[in-house]
């Protein structure tokens, strides 16, 4: 499980959400995720959320399929399935790479690398650079501890 809290700079918003994993057997999951996004100029909320079955395939490999959306609270919605792949590789002296390019049923693509450390008191620091579906590109940095 995760949770995150934060503002985006870029959509001018608040967020608050989490993540959690439920493994069925040893190369299958249940994952979830749930965002509560509250823009900074207007009265309604949004929840971004996902919802499928990680399979792994291979080590460190997996294959996510599933709904996702965002929903505007109030408003009729309908969610979108994809395919997902989260490839990873470790690197040594503790660096990572992941790629992860998602397909939408609709003929959507978006795309997400990131670059991670991880330090010696377990901090790990990361930049990601990404292609959303409407073609903006997403860049940042981040630190979990």
């Amino acid at each position: 499980m995760a949770f995150d809290a934060g503002y985006d700079l870029t959509g001018e918003h608040y967020f608050l959400g989490g993540q959690a994993e439920f493994p069925l057997n040893q190369n299958l999951a249940l994952v979830s995720g749930l965002d509560v996004l509250v823009p900074t100029d207007v009265s309604y909320k949004y929840l971004d959320y996902r919802l499928g079955l990680q399979i792994g395939i291979g080590y460190n490999h997996y294959l996510f399929a599933g709904g996702h959306g965002l929903y505007k609270v109030g408003a009729p919605h309908e969610p979108q399935l994809f395919v997902e792949l989260d490839l990873n590789w470790t690197l040594p002296q503790n660096w990572a790479v992941r790629v992860q390019p998602h397909v939408g049923v609709e003929g959507e693509f978006s795309h997400r690398t990131t670059v991670t450390k991880e330090w010696a008191n377990q901090l790990k620091t990361g930049l990601f650079l990404g292609q959303n579906t409407e073609g903006r590109w997403d860049v940042g940095l981040y630190a979990r501890y």
